[in-house]
């Protein structure tokens, strides 16, 4: 321990005599290192730390599945209230089984100014289920769930925010979508399932909801009993769902069950991304080893007379080893150490930033796990920079290195060997990232190219939830929606206003099952679409093309029978070679004729085909969902306070929310793809920097050494420009065989990221050759800036250079 202790202090001494080099070193070890620990921190949160509910592993999900089900819809809210009974009541692998519907929006109003809030119902055995208690009061009775009562529990965040965290907020009223309810108590600030929910309260089943199984609105959890696993339970549940194919067949043919642990469920979707960026930062690290090394090596060569002399002296060289690699920790270690204050800050960044409601449940925290893998990952990193130059150091002979002073300042060939190897490994690995980097910029690129189907530019969008109580029928909720186009439209710069019943890429879709009236093949599982509420001047707002027929008129209001307009789509899939205008469809028990057939409009993500969609006419169908479309001369998502005004002028109570322009939208839906390229090009952009540094130190140190043999060269009358050609194309080898390395292993390796791309393959040749071009010109520049000086140099200087 002594000896250690000794070790370290001589370090120290040296470190300190060489600020510049201790700095860059570290500072370097910083980047690399911090980079890894706050990836690192992310998928600890994520992917390792355990959801905060007891026995996570016995916790499961469950949804129904059916061949057409659309794989862009996730695992949420698909399953009938009479088939949750059926499970509830025939499984024997289950401890408990409970659920929650889907999110409803909630007008609070009272005290404040009126907000809208994400709620849902759910069983009263929920929290049992997943072993949680309310951080104060209680959950509701299954006596209460039953009698569907007005009671409700609060988030820890909707406590602080309405209520400033005050004690006594239980029992305390709380006004949604207008009708009374009473608070039971306060959530734990990490239950965040669903991620977005604010309220919960009694599910409260009605009769004729226990009897439906064509609504798909429930999310199912489950308790697996001690002895059993998911796959038992898998088993069983495709059993009962085979039996219920049999006894309901209008109505389960074709459905069955998947069974998943819920942890996986919560995390599956950003597992591929969050281990991508995981590789991602570990080729950084990698790379900031092999910087590092190299310095190393550098200034190695001026302590070959101390270290032969020491060696001399009877230093074995073990022990001088454990001196080189002290000296490699304490470089290390501090960078671990400010790693951990980056990771602190950039990972709650980064999860703050992410897309969706994927990582809304994880809390990026430096605990003890992350602690111990920065200590770690220090660790690794010193002995592996420090490992090789101290090899190489000690591995000449005594003799050699005290036989000419001139080599004191002077590395060996060995040593230069060593170090153009790492700049080669740099330049490879650079170039991986850079090309995965590419690979996805270019996707995204491609991705907001895709044609949405409407016009976004000038376009804004706000939405509503109208308050049930109030706006309870169709009239009301006509009059309001009137009343509030009129206002909106007088204000400055409003060209034209429209309003549905949802927004593209909102993701609430309402689907509808049809039939066509006269068609011979009656029934077909497989008629659903989406279905949409307009105003008459929606499809001209937007701009969506007609292509055939008309579009809403007055007089569709006012005769009885119910018009309609459908999508490419859905006249591509079930009018073939014919005109879909005219046709009349049996939407649930409502007949509607086509009016008109519009362009397809991607509404779910740019990514994804459109699918079959129908549109009818505000009026004719009643919605409390309210969007509105406001096509001005005046860009982005100003002017909000007028819209906010002009709803108050009719109702006070009546909150807005998710106010964006739709080029903001539109972005929105590519967040993912762009979250992925930003990190990646942030990584591929260090990695650059990092080889470009390493290629201007090797070709520098090497120009260094050349100084007295190249002042003779051109004492002697070789040309300056001959001397920087020779220097540059050194280095240039290097990055070219680094740059052939990197292209073959990214050719081998992209294909990873396959799943991650949109129009444009893993192995894309532009992109590949695009990234090559870059890093060879950045390797040029690094080669170019010691190629000048070595041209200047002073021939008589030269001469006198020992």
């Amino acid at each position: 321990m002594f000896s250690l202790l000794t070790d370290l202090r001589f370090g120290l001494r040296l470190l300190a005599k060489s600020p510049v080099f201790t700095a860059v070193a570290l500072i370097t070890l910083t980047l690399g290192i911090g980079a890894t620990t706050t990836i690192f921190t992310v998928v600890n949160a994520v992917l390792i730390r355990p959801l905060p509910y007891k026995d996570i592993d016995r916790l499961i999900v469950m949804r129904e599945t059916s061949p057409d089900m659309s794989s862009e819809h996730g695992s949420w809210g698909n399953v009938a209230p009479a088939n949750f009974v059926d499970w509830e009541a025939q499984n024997s692998v289950f401890e408990q089984i409970g659920t929650f519907d889907t999110y409803a929006d909630l007008n609070l109003t009272g005290d404040g100014e009126p907000e809208l809030i994400k709620g849902v119902n759910a069983t009263a055995n929920l929290l049992e289920l997943l072993g949680v208690q309310p951080k104060l009061g209680r959950w509701f009775s299954k006596e209460e769930d039953q009698r569907n009562d007005q009671v409700v529990l609060i988030s820890d965040g909707l406590w602080k925010r309405r209520f400033g965290a005050s004690q006594q907020v239980l029992d305390r009223p709380l006004t949604l979508n207008g009708r009374p309810y009473t608070i039971l108590g306060v959530m734990p600030a990490d239950f965040k399932l669903p991620p977005e929910a604010e309220i919960w309260r009694p599910i409260g089943f009605r009769a004729g909801e226990l009897r439906q199984r064509k609504a798909y609105y429930l999310n199912v959890l489950a308790r697996l009993k001690p002895s059993v696993t998911v796959e038992q339970a898998q088993a069983e549940m495709s059993a009962l769902a085979g039996r219920l194919q049999e006894q309901f067949p209008a109505t389960n043919a074709d459905r069955g069950v998947e069974v998943k642990a819920l942890s996986e469920h919560v995390v599956g979707e950003v597992r591929p991304a969050l281990q991508l960026l995981l590789g991602a930062v570990a080729l950084v690290l990698l790379i900031t080893c092999a910087n590092v090394a190299n310095l190393l090596l550098a200034r190695s060569a001026g302590r070959r007379k101390e270290i032969a002399i020491r060696m001399a002296l009877g230093a074995g060289k073990a022990r001088l080893v454990r001196q080189l690699l002290a000296e490699s920790l304490l470089l290390s270690l501090p960078g671990g150490a400010l790693s951990c204050l980056l990771a602190a800050w950039v990972g709650k960044l980064l999860i703050a930033l992410a897309p969706g409601s994927a990582l809304r449940h994880a809390n990026a925290t430096v605990d003890l796990r992350v602690l111990t893998f920065a200590l770690s990952i220090s660790l690794l990193t010193g002995l592996a920079f420090g490992i090789f130059p101290a090899i190489r150091i000690i591995d000449s002979g005594v003799e050699e290195s005290l036989r000419d002073a001139n080599q004191w300042t002077s590395a060996s060939p060995r040593q230069m060997r060593t170090r153009s190897s790492l700049v080669v490994s740099e330049i490879a690995l650079a170039l991986l990232l850079l090309t995965g980097a590419g690979l996805l910029v270019k996707s995204f690129v491609l991705l907001l190219r895709v044609d949405p189907g409407f016009e976004a530019r000038n376009l804004l969008t706000v939405q509503l939830n109208l308050t049930p109580i109030v706006y309870r029928t169709t009239p009301q909720g006509l009059a309001f929606n009137e009343r509030l186009v009129r206002q909106i439209e007088r204000l400055p710069g409003v060209l034209s206003v429209a309003t549905a019943s949802r927004l593209p890429f909102e993701g609430n879709d309402y689907i509808r099952s049809f039939s066509i009236e006269g068609a011979q093949d009656q029934p077909r599982t497989d008629r659903t679409a989406k279905f949409c509420s307009v105003s008459q001047n929606y499809f001209q707002t937007l701009g969506i093309g007609l292509l055939s027929g008309r579009t809403f008129e007055e007089a569709d209001v006012l005769e009885s029978k119910r018009a309609l307009i459908i999508n490419q789509t859905l006249a591509n899939a079930f009018f073939p070679n014919q005109d879909a205008v005219g046709h009349r469809l049996l939407i649930e028990k409502d007949l509607y004729e086509i009016v008109g057939v519009a362009g397809n409009i991607r509404n779910l993500d740019l990514g994804f085909d459109p699918k079959p969609e129908m549109y009818g006419l505000f009026g004719q169908s009643s919605t409390t969902r309210l969007a509105l479309f406001i096509r001005r001369t005046l860009p982005g998502a100003s002017g909000v306070k007028d819209i906010r005004d002009a709803v108050k002028a009719i109702d006070p109570d009546q909150p807005i929310f998710n106010v964006k322009s739709m080029q903001e939208r539109l972005l929105d839906s590519a967040s993912t793809p762009y979250y992925l390229a930003f990190l990646l090009t942030l990584f591929g952009v260090i990695a650059l920097a990092l080889a470009a540094i390493g290629v201007y130190g090797v070709v520098s140190y090497s120009t260094k050494q050349r100084t007295r043999e190249l002042g003779i060269r051109i004492a002697l009358g070789a040309p300056r420009r001959a001397v920087m050609k020779e220097v540059v194309a050194y280095g240039m080898r290097l990055a070219l065989l680094g740059v052939t390395i990197g292209l073959a292993s990214s050719f081998a390796l992209t294909r990873i990221l396959a799943n991650q791309l949109y129009g444009v393959a893993a192995t894309d040749g532009l992109v590949f050759v695009g990234a090559a071009v870059i890093l060879s010109g950045s390797a040029f520049l690094a080669c170019y800036l010691p190629a000048r000086q070595a041209a200047r140099i002073d021939p008589m200087a030269a001469l006198r250079h020992s």
